[in-house]
């Protein structure tokens, strides 16, 4: 897997020849280091300048699990593209939008996140987040009941009815969403397509997680980028990075390109 600090000047002329990019970016583990209550995820506010900066060169956004209220909460940068439960929701260049799923998905998922609320009193640690559009269990600071915590996701997400919602893993991290066929990879093939600035643009894309890998598969024309933060895991991205002050470094990079 190649370092895209020492592959800056591949990437320079991809960039150069294709007239222009997008930078999509993840939010944990990306911007902002992972902490055990995704609530303290805080961005620094160096990362942020660096965004800014970024953001005056490139069209920029956000692609996140959170919450859309969530993302704009703790980024804090205007002039920027947010796109939220992993796709479900977003606000590209102002103007607000929804994947619309059916109602029975709906109530599937308003179900399966009243149950999942008994592990906060089944395992200590646990937090159950209700995003409207998808609902999560993060279990970092649980984490040696993890068999245990997937087996009960799992079998309630079946009771509530498999056809209508499925599992993502993520770090620490099961995510239940409407199963249409959608999430991060298709939602960066639609934000691209809506941001980018000449018809041979390139995309950006920057993640940490499990779920980026759909992305990364997505956009395998582009300069797709995984953020190691101590891991090996096997990644369809590019590149690599090694953690969240790489990636600062690596947008300051972008920002001065030329």
């Amino acid at each position: 897997m190649l370092d895209a600090l020492a592959h800056r000047s591949h990437i320079a002329q991809l960039i150069k020849r294709a007239g222009g990019a997008v930078l999509m970016l993840d939010f944990d583990g990306t911007l902002a280091p992972i902490v055990s209550n995704p609530n303290k995820a805080t961005i620094s506010a160096r990362m942020r300048r660096a965004l800014i900066l970024c953001s005056r060169r490139f069209s920029t956004a956000i692609v996140s699990g959170r919450a859309l209220v969530n993302i704009r909460k703790h980024v804090r940068v205007k002039n920027i593209s947010l796109v939220g439960n992993h796709g479900f929701e977003w606000i590209i260049t102002g103007k607000r939008g929804l994947r619309t799923v059916s109602l029975a998905k709906t109530r599937a998922l308003r179900a399966v996140s009243k149950e999942l609320l008994v592990l906060e009193s089944l395992y200590s640690g646990i937090y159950v987040e209700d995003k409207k559009h998808s609902v999560s269990v993060n279990y970092r600071i649980a984490r040696v009941h993890r068999a245990a915590i997937e087996r009960y996701v799992r079998n309630i997400v079946r009771r509530a009815s498999a056809k209508h919602l499925r599992i993502m893993g993520g770090i620490f991290v099961f995510n239940i969403i409407p199963n249409v066929g959608w999430g991060k990879g298709k939602a960066a093939i639609m934000l691209f397509a809506r941001l980018k600035n000449s018809r041979k643009a390139i995309p950006i894309f920057i993640g940490d997680e499990p779920t980026d890998e759909d992305a990364f598969k997505a956009l395998r024309r582009g300069v797709t980028i995984r953020v190691k933060n101590g891991t090996n895991a096997r990644t369809a991205a590019r590149y690599t990075l090694n953690n969240v002050e790489s990636v600062r470094k690596f947008l300051l990079w972008l920002a001065a390109l030329s």
